[in-house]
C-alpha cells in the first residue's frame, strides 16, 4: 500500500547523487568519470551586470554645451573603477572639475543630456563541490551530477552556504540547547545541538564557526538570523519552534564525531526548492542504499508531527485498513506507531512524516 506523504531521509549509508548547477550557460571544467577533491571547480561563467549612468555634465557643472571635449574617455573605451572620466578646466585659479568612473567596464554611450553609460565588467562566478566524490552527469553549460556513498541527513530548513568542517557535538542529547560556554576557540566545525538561540549564533560567528545542525529553531531566532546576515549555515532538521533533533539524526552524528561533513542549506533551483542537507562521506561503498521514494508500510520509520506529539520518532507496527472516526470528530486513516520509549499510538496519516 503506498500513499503520497511527506518524506525526509536519514541513512547511515547511502549512494548519494548531488546536482550543482550554474544560474546561467557557462563552462563546464570536468568530464564525466572525473574523481573529485572537496572544494574542486566545476564550472563558471561571466554574469553580466547592468549598465551604470554617470551623469558627467552635472557633476562637472555644466548646465549645457558640448560634453565631448571634456572627457577622458570614449566610446568603445575601457575604464577602471576609480579612473577620471571627464575633466573641466574652471577659471585661472580655480582650478579644475573632475569626474569618475564609478564601476570598471566599457564605455557604451554618450548621452545628449550630459550622461555617459558604462557597461561594467561581467562578474565572473563559479561553482565548487565541497563534496569529492565521481561525476557521473554533466549538464550541458551548467554543471555537473556527483555521486558520493555518505551518510545523511535531510533537513526542513536552512540558512547560509555550502560549508565543511569537521563534526563537533556540543550537548549530551538531541533535547538539550547548544550553551554560549560550548562554543569556543576549538569550534571550527559543524556543530550539533538540539537547539540555539540568537547569543550563541552570534558567538559562534565570532569565533570561526563554519555551520550549525540543530532540531528546532525558534521563528523569532530564524528572522534575526536572516535580517542580520551572519557569516555561518544553519540547518534545522525537525522545523520551527521548540523541537529536539530526533534521537535516529542525533545518534547518527555522534557516530561520525570529528568526522568530515558537509552543509547544503538549500537553494532555489529551476523548478522548485532543494531541501537542505548534511553529508558525511564515506570511504567504503559497499551495501550502499540508494535513495528511493519511501512507502508507507509496517517498518517504515516515522516522525510524528501532531501538536502533542510533535517530533516523536517511531516505527509502523499495522496499517489499520478501514477509516477511522478520531476524536475530534474527523475520520481518517490511521496507522499504529511503536513510540522509542516502546509505547503504542494510534496516529492519522496526515501527522507522520516518513524518514529513512
Amino acid at each position: 500500500m503506498n500513499q503520497p506523504l511527506p518524506e525526509r531521509r536519514v541513512a547511515s549509508k547511502a549512494s548519494i547523487r548531488i546536482v550543482k548547477r550554474l544560474p546561467i550557460d557557462g563552462e563546464v571544467l570536468v568530464s564525466v568519470g572525473d574523481w573529485l577533491q572537496p572544494n574542486h571547480i566545476l564550472a563558471r561563467a561571466r554574469l553580466p551586470e547592468e549598465s551604470v549612468t554617470v551623469p558627467v555634465g552635472r557633476l562637472l557643472g555644466m548646465r549645457g554645451g558640448d560634453l565631448k571635449r571634456y572627457l577622458l574617455k570614449q566610446v568603445g573605451d575601457t575604464v577602471r573603477e576609480g579612473e577620471p572620466l571627464a575633466m573641466r578646466k574652471l577659471f585661472p585659479g580655480f582650478g579644475k572639475r573632475l569626474c569618475y568612473a564609478p564601476v570598471e567596464g566599457i564605455v557604451v554611450r554618450l548621452a545628449d543630456s550630459g550622461e555617459v553609460v558604462i557597461q561594467p565588467s561581467p562578474r565572473e562566478i563559479e561553482i565548487r563541490t565541497y563534496v569529492g566524490g565521481r561525476v557521473v552527469n554533466t549538464l550541458s553549460g551548467r554543471g555537473a551530477v556527483i555521486e558520493v556513498t555518505a551518510a545523511y541527513v535531510q533537513g526542513m530548513a536552512g540558512y547560509g552556504k555550502d560549508v565543511y568542517g569537521p563534526i563537533k557535538i556540543a550537548v549530551g542529547g538531541p533535547d538539550e540547547a547548544i550553551e554560549v560556554a560550548a562554543i569556543d576557540d576549538s569550534c571550527h566545525a559543524i556543530v550539533i545541538g538540539g537547539t540555539i538561540g540568537v547569543e550563541v549564533i552570534s558567538r559562534a560567528a565570532e569565533v570561526g564557526v563554519a555551520g550549525i545542525v540543530v532540531g528546532g529553531l525558534s521563528g523569532r531566532t530564524y528572522r534575526w538570523l536572516v535580517e542580520n546576515a551572519q557569516p555561518l549555515t544553519v540547518i534545522v532538521t525537525e522545523g520551527f519552534g521548540c523541537r529536539q533533533m530526533s534521537a535516529l539524526s542525533f545518534n547518527l552524528f555522534r557516530s561520525y564525531e570529528g568526522r568530515m561533513a558537509t552543509l547544503s542549506a538549500g537553494v532555489q533551483g529551476e523548478l522548485a526548492a532543494c531541501l537542505p542537507e548534511v553529508i558525511i562521506p564515506l570511504l567504503d561503498s559497499k551495501e550502499a542504499e540508494v535513495l528511493t521514494s519511501l512507502s508507507l508500510e509496517p517498518g517504515r520509520t516515522v516522525c510524528l508531527t501532531d501538536g502533542a506529539r510533535l517530533g516523536m520518532v517511531g516505527r509502523i507496527t499495522t496499517l489499520l485498513e478501514r477509516p477511522v472516526r478520531i476524536e475530534s470528530g474527523i475520520v481518517a486513516k490511521l496507522v499504529e506507531v511503536e513510540l522509542e520509549d516502546g509505547h503504542k499510538a494510534y496516529v492519522a496519516w496526515r501527522n507522520i512524516e516518513l524518514l529513512a
